[in-house]
This record gives structure tokens, sequence and C-alpha cells, in this order.
């Protein structure tokens, strides 16, 4: 019979040790990153929420005078309308590089830091902060350039929950404002040529639903975009 105090019987009754089970524990939550095992909700905007906040930047009062600017620049004014969105879309996908370049950068004055130091941050500072001012001042008039949302994109591309899908935004952001306002810009101009007015709402009939309609929406849209500003 084996002594209940034998070394042998120690060895198999004794319990097992956790050091090396909690050693090869701790090297795996070492190597394994802690989200990566999460089957919980994750914090963030869907791809859905953010493309929308994008386009809703991007598509606003400005609508209203491209027919006007066919009417002043001509036809190749819609060419330079999809250039300029296509360069704005490049720089956003650099926005991103940037942004995913060096730990700690979440703004353009982060960037403006990283690339020219304290100098850098405080002029892209001034440049940003201008910037914003401006668009306010210009949405009270009714004249806002629509192609600046580049000021907030940083904070879209933080907030969402899944940034692989940020170049999917972007496409979305700058492809279906172009398709709204190259076709109200062709449409408004083939219905009143060169009696087209600055703003489009001014050459529309005062008295039916659909007029007013349109004239608040104008007086609306902005009061939708000073939070995402």
């Amino acid at each position: 019979m084996v002594s209940p105090f034998s070394d042998n019987y120690r060895t198999i009754a004794s319990p097992p040790s956790f050091d090396n089970h909690s050693k090869s524990n701790s090297d795996t939550d070492e190597k394994t990153p802690f989200l990566s095992s999460q089957k919980g909700p994750v914090n963030g905007c869907s791809f859905t929420q953010t493309a929308l906040n994008g386009i809703n930047l991007m598509a606003g009062v400005a609508l209203i005078c491209t027919p006007d600017t066919v009417k002043q620049a001509g036809w190749v004014s819609i060419l330079l309308m999809l250039l300029l969105a296509v360069i704005c879309f490049y720089t956003g996908t650099l926005m991103r590089y940037c942004l995913e370049s060096k730990e700690g950068i979440s703004t353009y004055p982060d960037i403006g830091e990283a690339a020219f130091g304290r100098y850098g941050r405080i002029f892209i500072s001034i440049i940003l902060y201008s910037e914003l001012y401006a668009i306010c001042v210009d949405f009270i008039t009714l004249e806002a350039d629509n192609l600046t949302g580049h000021s907030v994109f940083p904070n879209m591309y933080h907030s969402m929950a899944d940034k692989t899908q940020f170049t999917k935004v972007l496409i979305l952001s700058f492809g279906v404002p172009s398709l709204i306002y190259g076709s109200v810009a062709i449409m408004g101009f083939l219905m009143f040529g060169d009696e087209t007015l600055s703003q489009i709402t001014l050459n529309m009939p005062l008295g039916p639903l659909a007029s007013r309609i349109a004239l608040w929406a104008t007086v609306i849209n902005p009061l939708t975009k000073y939070p995402l500003d």
C-alpha cells in the first residue's frame, strides 16, 4: 500500500499547478489584441451613420446655386466640379494615412505638429478654425461651399467603429453629392436658361406648396450642419 504521505501519492493527489497555465495565458494575452476576442457591441458609428453624416456635410444649400454656376461658367463647370470631387476624395485618403501613421494623431493640428513642429500646429489651427467660422457665417447667407467637409473628416474617422471602411465613406460622401449637384445644375439651367438667378429658389413661384417646402428646406438645412461643423 502506498503511504498517503509518500512522494508518489503527493505527485498524484496534489492539485494541479496554475503557474504554467497563468504564464501561458499571460503570453497569449500579450500577443492577442483584447478587442479581437470580444463578441459584444463595439462603440462607435456604423458605416451607414458615418456615410450619411458625410453626405449631409457635402450636399447642402450650395445646391441651389449650381444652375447659376452653369449659366456663368458654361457646361465645363460640371466637369470642374467632378474634378474637384476627385481631388477632395484623394486628399481625404491622404488624411487617413496621416491619421494612421503615428499613434496620437487625431486632428489636423496634430498632423501639422507632426510635420512642422509647434509652429505647424499653430498655423494649421488658425487656418482650420478660421475656415469653420467662415462656413458658419456663410450658412447664414446661404452661400456655403459644401466641399469643405474635410475640416470634420478626422472626427468622422475616429468616430467609426470599423475604420477600414472609411475609404468607402469618402466615395459615398463625394460621389452622391456630386451626382445631386450635377443633376440640379443641369436641370435647373435647362429649365430657366438665361433667366436663371443666383439661387434657383428665386426662380420658383411663391404660391405652390412645393415652392414653400423648398424655401423652408434651405433654411432648415444649415441647422443640421452646425453640430457637425
